[in-house]
């Protein structure tokens, strides 16, 4: 199986951990944490560091990077393991095209006061397990460098995407996200590469 995203409890993530609710939000706990190196958490990406807003995030410690939660680190639907609490991830054997399915991508999140971290890569439309909705969330990938996105694939390959789409999604913190060239990439049918059902 893949790393799961986050807990039930919106506690421990991928990148970081916090021991409760109201508690500052440590970078080094992540479940990636222990194959990050000395530092032990995710290094910011260097165009990143220049635009975000930090103070304004609600945690730190993504580097600018985000994980397909929705299916890799997760699966439509939601589901969290009865005794663990950590979401229920995709199994390998189900990513019938892992050089097509996405796990990483450079991701931002818009509010009124500018960018700040977001650990998710999000895909075209929210899908609530019974396939995309029509729904689409506030975007978040983010095509930073030079008008593109940086995208690890779950064969370990890296590529650099462009945007087809922007703009579209609620965003209830008033953030604009075209005006950060956040928007998503390629085909949309089925949440295109993000689903490893494609």
């Amino acid at each position: 199986m893949y790393c799961p995203a986050d807990d039930r409890f919106n506690n421990r993530r991928w990148h970081g951990a916090r021991s409760s609710s109201g508690a500052s939000f440590d970078p080094t706990r992540g479940f990636l944490s222990p194959y990050l190196g000395k530092s032990m958490q995710v290094t910011t990406c260097p165009l990143f560091r220049a635009m975000a807003e930090g103070s304004s995030s609600f945690e730190n410690g993504t580097g600018g990077y985000g994980y397909n939660a929705a299916y890799i680190g997760g699966l439509p639907g939601g589901g969290y393991h009865a005794s663990t609490y950590l979401r229920v991830s995709q199994r390998q054997a189900n990513v019938g095209n892992p050089s097509r399915t996405v796990m990483f991508a450079t991701t931002a999140y818009a509010r009124a006061s500018g960018l700040q971290e977001y650990p998710y890569c999000e895909p075209p439309f929210w899908d609530y397990g019974s396939g995309p909705s029509g729904e689409r969330p506030s975007p978040s990938v983010h095509f930073r460098a030079n008008g593109r996105a940086l995208v690890a694939w779950c064969d370990g390959s890296v590529s650099t995407e462009i945007m087809n789409r922007s703009g579209a999604g609620a965003n209830p913190h008033g953030g604009d996200a075209g005006s950060h060239d956040l928007g998503w990439f390629g085909p949309e049918e089925n949440n295109g590469w993000w689903n490893p059902a494609n």
